[in-house]
C-alpha cells in the first residue's frame, strides 16, 4: 500500500509541475522585412522543488527553433546552439540579448510589431507549455538609443543657433 501511495504522490507532483513553471516577459524581435530569422526572449521561474530542464522548443511560425548562447571567442561574439538549460528549484533563468535566447528560423510568415506568436516549450519531465510571445520592434528602440548616444556631440557642435 505504501508503494502505491508513493507512486500516486509522484504522479500528482508531476501533474502540478506545469503550474510551478512561470514564463514572464515573453517577446520576439520583429525581424527586418524579408528576413527569415528572429530571436525570442523571456524569463523562466521554477517554483517547484526539483530542477527542471528546458529541452525542446517549437512554433507554428518557424520551421526550426533552437536555444542559443552568445559567447565571447577571440574577442568576437558568437552564437552556439545549446541542447537545453536547467531552471533550478526556486530559481529562474533569463533568456536575454547577449546571453541565452531562442532562435526562430525559417519563419513561415512576416512578423510585425504587435503580432502575437505561440512558442511551445518542452521540459525533461514531460511537461509542455505553450506561451504567447509579443512581437516587439527592438530595432526602433535600439536606433533611438544609438542616435542619442552616437550623434549628439556632432549635432551640438554643428547646429548651434539653427532652429
Amino acid at each position: 500500500m505504501k508503494r502505491i501511495l508513493t507512486l500516486l504522490g509522484l504522479s500528482i507532483a508531476m501533474g502540478a509541475a506545469q503550474a510551478e513553471i512561470i514564463i514572464k516577459d515573453a517577446y520576439v524581435n520583429a525581424p527586418p522585412p524579408m528576413t527569415q530569422v528572429t530571436a525570442g526572449f523571456f524569463e523562466l521561474e521554477n517554483h517547484g522543488h526539483d530542477t527542471v530542464r528546458l529541452t525542446h522548443f517549437s512554433s507554428p511560425v518557424a520551421g526550426k527553433v533552437e536555444l542559443h548562447a552568445t559567447v565571447e571567442q577571440d574577442g568576437m561574439s558568437k552564437m552556439i546552439a545549446q541542447d537545453g538549460v536547467d531552471i533550478p528549484s526556486h530559481g529562474s533563468v533569463k533568456l536575454q540579448h547577449g546571453g541565452l535566447h531562442l532562435m526562430l528560423m525559417k519563419l513561415t510568415q512576416e512578423l510585425k510589431p504587435g503580432d502575437k506568436v505561440d512558442i511551445s516549450l518542452g521540459f525533461d519531465n514531460g511537461d509542455e507549455l505553450v506561451q504567447r510571445f509579443e512581437v516587439r520592434d527592438m530595432r526602433k528602440h535600439n536606433m533611438d538609443h544609438g542616435h542619442h548616444g552616437g550623434h549628439a556631440p556632432k549635432e551640438d557642435t554643428g547646429h548651434h543657433g539653427h532652429h
